[in-house]
Formats: C-alpha cells, structure tokens, sequence
C-alpha cells in the first residue's frame, strides 16, 4: 500500500499520495475528491484509504514490438498489455472485452503496420465502413 493523506485546499479535501516510481523517484499525486472541508471528513477519510488500497505504481510503457504484418487483434492484445497500468480498470476490461468480442473474420483481414492504436482503429473503421 502507498503512502497517503488528506489535504485541504480551497474548502476541498485532496488525497496526495506519495509513492516511488520505476527508478526509484519519489512521486506525488494529487486527486481531487470534490468532497467539501465541512462534514465530510469520515468519507475524505474512507476515500483515501480505498485509494491507497487499489492505487498501482504507474510503469513506463514498454515498446510495442511489430511483426511485418500483424493482426489487428494481436496489435491491440499487446497494446493493451503495454498501457494496463495507464488505463483504469474498468476501461482496461472493457477494451479487452471488445478485442475478444470482434467477428474473427474481421479481426483476421485487417493488418496493423504502424506502431499507434490510433491508428491501427481508424483502419478498422475505414474496413468496416467499406465492408
């Protein structure tokens, strides 16, 4: 678990938590809560200990390997892979739920040669707008 508190700035409680990253930096991170100064303590309070609890150290996005022709459903697997730690979860599980989810016979037409997810899906947009 990650260091943490509560601050007040401006009638608003922050939690600020403290961490050290890949190299070994300490970091600090402000969140707002938009919870007001005035009785809001005990939930400031359980915020910041949830957020201490479900708070990853952010990592360095590592380099996306491309094959000469990869498919757009493995682009995206190992994108994903690479940015899991800048992507909320719930977004993250979502993502993955549309890459398993995409007709196999789409997936497996479209090659994806550049090294962005930007992309890699404005190909798949122009394929299945001309499909």
């Amino acid at each position: 678990m990650v260091a943490g508190h509560l601050q007040e700035k401006n009638d608003f409680y922050y939690i600020v938590l403290s961490y050290k990253d890949a190299a070994g930096k300490r970091k600090t991170k402000w969140e707002a809560t938009g919870l007001s100064v005035k009785r809001n303590k005990k939930k400031a309070e359980a915020l910041l200990l949830e957020r201490r609890r479900n708070f990853m150290v952010p990592t360095a996005p590592a380099e996306i390997r491309l094959d000469d022709d990869i498919l757009f459903s493995d682009f995206m697997l190992k994108w994903l892979e690479v940015a899991k730690s800048t992507i909320r979860r719930f977004l993250r599980e979502s993502h993955q739920t549309v890459i398993f989810t995409l007709p196999e016979r789409l997936t497996n037409s479209i090659s994806c040669t550049s090294n962005s997810p930007k992309n890699c899906v404005l190909s798949l947009v122009s394929f299945t707008v001309s499909a």
